[in-house]
C-alpha cells in the first residue's frame, strides 16, 4: 500500500546546511534605521532650540520679560522698581539684551542665564532710549538717543566701560540709522543747513558721507548687507528732504548712479543685495506705495500700500519691511489712513503674490511691531503694547496669544 507522503524531500536526502544569520540584509537596513534615528534626534534638538529662542517684551507696567517662543517659561527681568521704556534689543549673537530705564539715566543689560541684569549708571540724564538699531556689530557698542525734536542726539556707549557715553551728535531722528555690517560705523542724516549723511565711528569721531551725485541734500541712508554700497534718498532742495530720488554709491561715496527717481524716500536693502523696498508718495491722494526694484536698475514693481514715514523712526525698518530669515518672503505693513487700520502682508522675495496675514486692525496713529520667527514659518505681532500675537504665515489660523506687552525683541 503506497501512502502519499507530505514531505517537501525524500526521506533519505541528505539534511539542508542551517540557514546562515541574514547579516548582509540586517547590517545596511540597520545603518539606515541609525542615520534615521540620528536625524531625528538632529531635528527635535533643532525645533527645540528654536522654541527655547527667546522673547524680550515690556509688560503695562514697564517692567522687562522674557518668555520662550512657545509660550512657555515667562520670567521677570526687571523689577517693577527698575521699570524700561521702548523697545529692548538683543545683541548680535543673542546673548545679552539692552534697554533703557525710565529715569533716562541707566543702561540695563540682562545676560542670557543670569538671575540678576547689570545697570550702567550714563553721564546723561537725558537718554530716552536705544537707537532704532542699536548694537555695534561686534556687540561691543550700543547707541543710544538722547533729547527729543530738534534738540535730538546720538551717543555711543562701549558696554565696558563705567557709563561715558560718546559726545551728543546731533541727528534727525525722522530716519533710521544703521550699522556698517563690518566696520562698526554707523550711519545716520545729520541736521545741519541741508541733511547730510554722516558716519559716527566707535571712537567719537564723526565725518561725512559725501555721494558724488551733485545733489545738495542727502538722507535715510542705508548699508547693503555686504557693507560695499550705500543707498539713500537725494534732492536738491534745501527745505524738503523727506521725498526726493533713490540713488545707489559705494560705500565711499563714488560712482553714485540714480536708481530711481521722483518723490520717493527710505530705500530699504533686502538680504542678498539683489533688490530694494522703497516708498513712494502719491501727490494726488497723499498715499504712500511701496515698491520693489532691482539694484542694478529696471522697471519698479509696486508691492502695496506703506506706512508714513515717520513710523519708521519710532519702530524701526525692520518691524514694516522685512525679509525672512530663509530669504524666501518678505513682509509689510499696510496702512488705510481713511479708516487708520493696518494689514501685514506676506509676499515672496520679489514682491509678488502679497496676501494678507492679519485682518485690518484698527491702529488709530500708532503702529504694530512686527517680527519674523527664526523659522520663518511664524510673524510676532504687538498691538498697541498690550498683547504679543503670534501669526503663522503659511495657513490660515487663528492667532495665538502669547503674553501680555509690548515692544517684543527676538533672540537671534
Amino acid at each position: 500500500m503506497t501512502t502519499q507522503g507530505t514531505w517537501p524531500e525524500p526521506l533519505d536526502a541528505p539534511s539542508r546546511p542551517k540557514d546562515p544569520f541574514p547579516f548582509r540584509l540586517i547590517i545596511p537596513w540597520g545603518l539606515v534605521g541609525v542615520v534615521g534615528l540620528a536625524l531625528l534626534i538632529g531635528l527635535s534638538i533643532y525645533f527645540d532650540q528654536r522654541a527655547s529662542k527667546q522673547i524680550a517684551f515690556v509688560d503695562s507696567g514697564g517692567v522687562l520679560k522674557l518668555i520662550r517662543a512657545d509660550g512657555q517659561g515667562e520670567k521677570t527681568v526687571t523689577s517693577a522698581i527698575v521699570k524700561v521704556t521702548g523697545s529692548p534689543q538683543w545683541s548680535p549673537d543673542g546673548r545679552l539684551l539692552a534697554a533703557v530705564d525710565q529715569q533716562g539715566n541707566g543702561l540695563i543689560l540682562a545676560q542670557v542665564g543670569a538671575e540678576i541684569p547689570r545697570r550702567i549708571a550714563l553721564s546723561s540724564s537725558q537718554i530716552v532710549g536705544l537707537a532704532t538699531d542699536a548694537w555695534s556689530p561686534d556687540g561691543q557698542v550700543v547707541a543710544l538717543m538722547e533729547g527729543s525734536g530738534p534738540s535730538s542726539a546720538v551717543r555711543l556707549l562701549p558696554i565696558s566701560s563705567s557709563g561715558i557715553l560718546s559726545d551728543p551728535t546731533p541727528i534727525d531722528t525722522r530716519f533710521p540709522v544703521d550699522w556698517h555690517p563690518r566696520n562698526n560705523e554707523l550711519l545716520f542724516t545729520g541736521v545741519s543747513v541741508t541733511a547730510t549723511l554722516q558716519i559716527l565711528s566707535t571712537d567719537g569721531r564723526v565725518r561725512d558721507l559725501l555721494p558724488q551725485d551733485q545733489r545738495t541734500t542727502h538722507w535715510a541712508g542705508a548699508w547693503s548687507s555686504d557693507g560695499t554700497r550705500v543707498a539713500y534718498a537725494a534732492s536738491n532742495s534745501a527745505q524738503e528732504h523727506t521725498w526726493g530720488d533713490i540713488w545707489l554709491a559705494s560705500a565711499d561715496g563714488s560712482n553714485a548712479q540714480l536708481l530711481v527717481a521722483g518723490q520717493n524716500g527710505l530705500p530699504i536693502w533686502a538680504p542678498n543685495g539683489g533688490s530694494l523696498v522703497y516708498s513712494s508718495l502719491v501727490t494726488k491722494t497723499g498715499d504712500i506705495d511701496l515698491y520693489l526694484v532691482s539694484s542694478s536698475g529696471g522697471t519698479p514693481v509696486r508691492i502695496g500700500t506703506g506706512v508714513p514715514l515717520e513710523w519708521y523712526a519710532q519702530r524701526g525698518v525692520q518691524s514694516f519691511v522685512a525679509w525672512s530669515p530663509d530669504g524666501n518672503k518678505t513682509f509689510f505693513q499696510s496702512y488705510n489712513k481713511s479708516n487708520q487700520q493696518l494689514t501685514i502682508y506676506v509676499a515672496r522675495a520679489d514682491g509678488t503674490n502679497a496676501q494678507p496675514v492679519t485682518s485690518p486692525l484698527s491702529t488709530g496713529t500708532s503702529a504694530l511691531s512686527a517680527q519674523w520667527a527664526p523659522t520663518s514659518r511664524n510673524l510676532l505681532v504687538s498691538r498697541n503694547g498690550t498683547s504679543l500675537m503670534l501669526y503663522t504665515v503659511d495657513r490660515e489660523t487663528t492667532p495665538r496669544n502669547l503674553a501680555s506687552g509690548g515692544f517684543p525683541a527676538w533672540q537671534p
